[in-house]
């Protein structure tokens, strides 16, 4: 169609025609230069690269490594939390099981008890004691004696040797009357917290937690199931009747970073384990200028190395090579690039703004035809 675009004050008709034309003529130019030259048309080799240097190339995996990528993938996600890695942040339920069945270990005297020593056949050297907080007991003439860590049993032994030079085959009776034990004192701890025996414990900054009557464990990147096994240990051994059950209550710390073509980029935080390719459809999935052929994740292992992987996640879309995918740790970083005609576009649409914002004009030219223009817009911008 032929004729001017548009009408402007104080410009000439063919001087706008000739400055629209050779616009779109370097566009189409530079367009068609790019398609040539740029790198990247084809779809980049999938690959996961360590920190060390070291390249695997996911597309090479023997069939026997395929297996392994896809079960664990499957693993992760119909586990849930059972593969999750706890991480500062996250909140664990206990749940304190407390049995009123003998213990099957012999009773071991503690700081606090009260023991009733009777001497048969001499009276007056029975005596009543508490054991103190050094763990001793004081006797009648023989003066100080260790009690604690003993059984009833191996203290009245002790005792009778002890006595053996002053009286003739002394017999002793020892009796704990009023005694001290962790079960008593977790029940009594528990029986003050909010909820009875349930106590929610948050996964500290330095990944420790903090339970009554244990020292301080190391729960970071452990399983839930791991760290119920060691706090279980923990209690069996100061006290067989108590056992726990945990609960992963609360996720906190798993964050998964997504930007790039991608339509609600930024941060997100996920209940339970994802794939990338999930990640990204809870991203609000990729938009029509990204690719899934080239998707970059950058994570790190437990032990602190970093890694960068490539990924074609259209072809796990398309039924193929499924052990692309992956479960996404803890603060991993995924990123949907443009594809190859988005860049290309872009940057010839930089290019053409900056050379008319420098000649002083704008112009949005919306669609050609044949050898006319059916719209558009030129206006003056100086």
């Amino acid at each position: 169609m032929k004729g001017p675009l548009v009408r402007l004050p104080g410009f000439k008709d063919e001087l706008m025609r000739t400055v629209i034309e050779k616009t779109i003529a370097a566009k189409m130019s530079l367009l068609l230069a790019t398609l040539l030259l740029l790198p990247g048309c084809s779809t980049p080799t999938p690959t996961d690269i360590a920190s060390d240097g070291q390249v695997t190339y996911l597309n090479e995996l023997d069939p026997a490594e395929k297996r392994q990528a896809k079960q664990a993938i499957f693993q992760g996600l119909t586990q849930g939390v059972r593969q999750y890695k706890l991480v500062p942040g996250d909140q664990l339920e206990f749940l304190f099981h407390l049995e009123r069945e003998p213990a099957k270990q012999a009773y071991q005297i503690t700081v606090g008890n009260k023991l009733d020593i009777d001497f048969y056949y001499q009276p007056n050297a029975s005596r009543r004691v508490v054991v103190r907080p050094d763990g001793m007991i004081t006797l009648p003439i023989k003066g100080d004696l260790l009690a604690a860590g003993l059984t009833t049993t191996e203290l009245t032994a002790v005792i009778e040797e002890r006595f053996s030079d002053i009286f003739k085959q002394p017999v002793v009776s020892v009796s704990v009357e009023e005694y001290t034990s962790d079960y008593e004192d977790l029940y009594t701890v528990l029986s003050n917290i909010q909820g009875g025996r349930e106590k929610r414990v948050t996964i500290a900054p330095d990944g420790r937690i903090f339970l009554p009557l244990l020292p301080p464990i190391d729960a970071g990147g452990l399983g839930v199931d791991d760290v119920r096994q060691r706090a279980h240990q923990l209690y069996q051994e100061r006290a067989a009747n108590i056992s726990v059950s945990v609960n992963l209550k609360k996720i906190v710390g798993n964050r998964v970073f997504v930007f790039g073509e991608v339509a609600r980029p930024g941060m997100l935080s996920l209940q339970q384990p994802q794939t990338a390719l999930q990640t990204i459809t809870t991203a609000g999935g990729v938009l029509t200028t990204g690719s899934m052929k080239n998707v970059r994740v950058v994570y790190w292992t437990p032990e602190g190395d970093t890694h960068v992987r490539r990924l074609n996640l259209q072809a796990v879309l398309n039924g193929e090579n499924i052990e692309q995918d992956m479960l996404l740790p803890s603060n991993t970083a995924v990123y949907v690039p443009p594809t190859t005609i988005t860049k290309m576009d872009r940057a010839v649409d930089q290019y053409i703004r900056q050379l008319l914002l420098f000649n002083g004009l704008s112009a949005n030219i919306t669609y050609l035809i044949g050898d006319g223009f059916q719209g558009g817009a030129i206006q003056n911008t100086e």
